[in-house]
């Protein structure tokens, strides 16, 4: 059992820069690590269903387009005499790295209008170092089309060292474009809570029921007329012979009790 004072793993950089998929499955670790000090964050399963729907389509679309892109770059390099040098090597991790960042944007943007918290971040997290493996696994191939001819007189292996440097580089910087996005997912999710309203509200006036509509009209009209100077009334008498008057040609019954 992890205390919560425990630091979280630490990531072997050595390791990685010889072995692309040593880093897969990092991040839902630390989120277990997490989960033994309180800080795990639940996204409800609605949400989680969409972000994952979210992160496929920007997984498909990221690998779709480091291949187009990387048979454009193949095809120029090779129409020009150019395919076995380092510029093809060069410029395919740097085609690589441009998708992914893309693809990095894209996830952060689109998550957190479903989700902000940190579950949601370790989803991206895990996406993105998914594509990385997928990147590691295309480096292999670019590396084979760029060493046929070697002008600078490295070898192959040579060669293949100074691909893994470079895109160990790359993944590096992907990897802290998205770290500078983890503190936007720190908000976690409030419990949803409901309200039962009564179905109607009805207020009492002191003294009795409910006033009828009427009053309110009678002493509208009697604010019209005292404010045209139609009734200036000079005791209280004349006030309620006003109301009285109003009420009976309005064919309302009203006693005198409930005039005065």
């Amino acid at each position: 059992m992890l205390l919560a004072s425990s630091p979280p793993p630490i990531r072997d950089h050595k390791t990685e820069s010889a072995n692309s998929c040593y880093g897969e499955g990092f991040f839902s670790k630390l989120l277990d690590t997490s989960q033994h000090t309180g800080e795990r964050w639940r996204v409800d399963q609605p949400s989680r269903a969409q972000i994952r729907l979210i992160l496929d389509d920007a997984g498909d679309r990221t690998r779709r387009a480091v291949n187009d892109r990387l048979k454009a770059l193949y095809g120029t390099h090779a129409a020009r005499g150019m395919l076995q040098s380092g510029a093809t090597i060069k410029l395919a991790i740097a085609a690589m790295e441009e998708e992914a960042s893309k693809q990095i944007t894209v996830c952060v943007d689109r998550v957190k209008a479903v989700a902000m918290d940190m579950e949601a971040f370790v989803m991206i997290q895990e996406c993105v170092e998914t594509s990385m493996t997928f990147l590691g696994k295309k480096l292999e191939g670019i590396v084979t089309m760029a060493s046929g001819v070697n002008r600078s007189g490295q070898s192959s292996d040579g060669i293949g060292k100074a691909a893994e440097a470079l895109f160990t580089d790359s993944r590096n910087q992907l990897r802290r474009q998205l770290e500078i996005h983890r503190f936007t997912f720190t908000v976690p999710r409030k419990p949803r809570t409901t309200v039962n309203l009564p179905d109607t509200v009805t207020t009492k006036p002191r003294g009795g029921k409910p006033l009828a509509a009427h009053w309110d009209e009678m002493w509208a009209t009697i604010a019209v007329a005292l404010f045209t100077g139609d009734l200036q009334p000079k005791t209280q008498a004349d006030i309620e012979r006003a109301m009285k008057d109003w009420l009976a040609s309005n064919n309302v019954d009203a006693g005198d009790t409930a005039v005065r």
